[in-house]
């Protein structure tokens, strides 16, 4: 699952893209090169990619949002720099 956060300073995007993983998808070597690539063209467009398993987001919530939240601030701090 991928997503691409926004609202930051006057609504500009934050350029924060969230990506849970989980074993389903990432049995094949090539699903593992397949978001190596992906996030390094994220990366050369100036996106920051945080990457969380997905059992963790139905296990343990709050940590993850601890640490979306804890991302969108410094990326907002970033973008009003």
């Amino acid at each position: 699952m991928l997503a691409l956060l926004s609202g930051g300073q006057g609504g500009a995007a934050l350029q924060l893209i969230v990506e849970a993983d989980g074993r389903r998808w990432h049995q094949a070597g090539q699903a593992m090169s397949d978001d190596r690539n992906r996030h390094g063209v994220a990366a050369a467009h100036g996106r920051q990619v945080l990457r969380v398993m997905w059992r963790d987001v139905v296990d343990r919530p709050t940590v993850i949002a601890d640490q979306l939240s804890a991302a969108v601030a410094a990326r907002s701090a970033l973008s009003a720099g």
